[in-house]
């Protein structure tokens, strides 16, 4: 049973990497949605935007942990941006939809999901803790949400800000630009 369990997590992560939604990597895989609830034991969680049915981020957690990212993003007091933002952006239409992918596991065996689940599917993730993948991977993300979050050089022209602050936001995006490119 538990080598039939391992073959459907791998089939949903490598859904998800292919780009497939959640819906179309629970076909893909003959795993079935379950829906948050509180749980006693540990449980591998699925925070996803219903706007595009993907998955952003991969948890483990025991209670009711996986609540505790919406109350992290809303308090202002979440420490993965990236994150935080996605979830602000998704309450501004609806909710986050939460999903249980796996329940009622021991830690060690939640944990191996919830990495092998990153490691596979981590390039739409949010997770600031990205398991093995490459490091080269995760400065490319952090480099492009860097890009997202600097102010345009317009802004800053019409704000009426300094050449010389100009020229520093111009070498700090050409960085961003390089990092990404790797």
């Amino acid at each position: 049973m538990a080598v039939l369990k391992n073959t459907k997590h791998e089939a949903f992560a490598e859904g998800l990497a292919l780009g497939l939604t959640v819906s179309d990597a629970y076909k893909l895989s003959g795993l079935t949605a379950k829906p948050f609830e509180l749980l006693e034991g540990f449980y591998v969680y699925l925070l996803i935007d219903p706007r595009t049915d993907r998955v952003f981020y991969v948890g483990k957690g025991k209670g009711k942990r996986a609540l505790r990212h919406i109350a992290q993003a809303k308090s202002g007091k979440g420490q993965n941006a990236l994150k935080c933002e996605t979830i602000l952006a998704i309450l501004t239409t609806g909710d986050v939809v939460i999903h249980i992918l796996e329940s009622d596991v021991s830690e060690r065996e939640a944990l191996r999901i919830e990495r092998m689940l990153i490691v596979r599917a981590g390039q739409g993730l949010t997770n600031s803790a990205m398991g093995s993948l490459h490091p080269l991977d995760r400065v490319k993300r952090e480099a492009k949400h860097g890009l997202a979050r600097i102010k345009s050089r317009a802004a800053l022209i019409a704000e009426g800000a300094s050449d010389a602050r100009i020229a520093i936001r111009d070498r700090i995006v050409q960085s961003l630009e390089r990092l990404a490119a790797v």
